[in-house]
């Protein structure tokens, strides 16, 4: 919850400035959603 409150702000009310302030800011949210998520994924062969 921490990461997506950063996310959240860090956005601002506009967005962010660009995509590399995007990648910083959603980076940890996703790390948080693929640590369980991974566990879970259909093996493709």
């Amino acid at each position: 919850m921490t990461d997506t409150a950063a996310a959240v702000e860090a956005s601002g009310k506009d967005g962010p400035a660009d995509l590399a302030a995007f990648q910083a800011a959603i980076g940890p949210v996703f790390g948080n959603c693929k640590s369980c998520h991974e566990n879970f994924r259909v093996q493709n062969n």
